[in-house]
């Protein structure tokens, strides 16, 4: 069975819809209100990075001689903080 994302807005953050049944949070959204993103972003901006660890949960990443190439579904209105970091679509083809 597929697993579902959702976002908590109190924190900013996505979980899965099993581990919020374990637990007591409120106010999500579904998943439907995110956003994949594909990004590089420079090793100098790690803080970036983490926030979108924090942000989205799961990060699928890769490190590069560049920086570390990430893909991850964050929540829409959030998504605009890491639009400097849009892979190049040269990158994303490889």
């Amino acid at each position: 069975m597929p697993r579902i994302l959702v976002v908590d807005d109190d924190r900013e953050t996505c979980r899965f819809m099993d581990e919020l049944l374990r637990g007591d949070d409120r106010h999500i959204e579904l998943a439907h209100t995110l956003r994949s993103v594909e990004l590089l972003v420079p090793y100098a901006e790690g803080g970036s990075l983490a926030e979108l660890h924090d942000i989205a949960g799961e990060v699928s990443r890769e490190d590069t001689a560049d920086g570390v190439r990430v893909r991850a579904l964050v929540p829409a209105r959030l998504a605009d903080r890491f639009s400097r970091f849009a892979a190049p679509p040269s990158l994303l083809a490889e």
